[in-house]
């Protein structure tokens, strides 16, 4: 199993995190359907895009829908099915989370990651499953950092 590099050896898997089953998700907040429409992109038209720069966390989560598409549409691109396959998932775990997850070359361990994400067993990683991953290895780390800087507070 693919568990966080810690301290505490927390696993992924862990977090009851997950932002699509929260019953604050769809109150009306307009999001913007492309980079384009947040501003991000040469080409944003007028209306309600961004002026300046955007901030840390605009750009973090353009990162991860970017990562995200990266590896949901290797192959094909008429492909009918939409999601990361195993093949890529793997290598998303290899290349891109290598630093925070342990065993991310391990491919029995990413298979057993695999299949606790997947929660629609269509052998696919959708964007609200990858979400959930993101999610589970945010949670602990917000956690350490929050551990972290309460141990600052007592050793001053």
């Amino acid at each position: 199993m693919a568990v966080l590099r810690s301290r505490n050896n927390l696993k992924a898997d862990q977090s009851p995190f997950n932002p699509f089953k929260s019953k604050h998700h769809s109150k009306g907040l307009n999001v913007p359907l492309s980079s384009q429409d947040l501003g991000f992109g040469e080409g944003a038209k007028g209306g309600d895009v961004m002026v300046g720069d955007p901030s840390e966390l605009e750009w973090a989560i353009d990162t991860l829908v970017k990562n995200y598409n990266k590896y949901s549409r290797r192959g094909c691109c008429l492909r009918r099915r939409h999601g990361i396959s195993k093949n890529d998932f793997r290598k998303m775990l290899s290349h891109q989370l290598n630093h925070m997850l342990t065993d991310t070359k391990n491919k029995q361990a990413a298979d057993k990651l695999i299949c606790d994400l997947d929660e629609n067993c269509d052998g696919r990683i959708s964007f609200d499953e990858y979400w959930n991953l993101i999610g589970g290895i945010a949670s602990p780390i917000s956690c350490l950092i929050r551990q972290q800087e309460e141990s600052v507070k007592f050793t001053k």
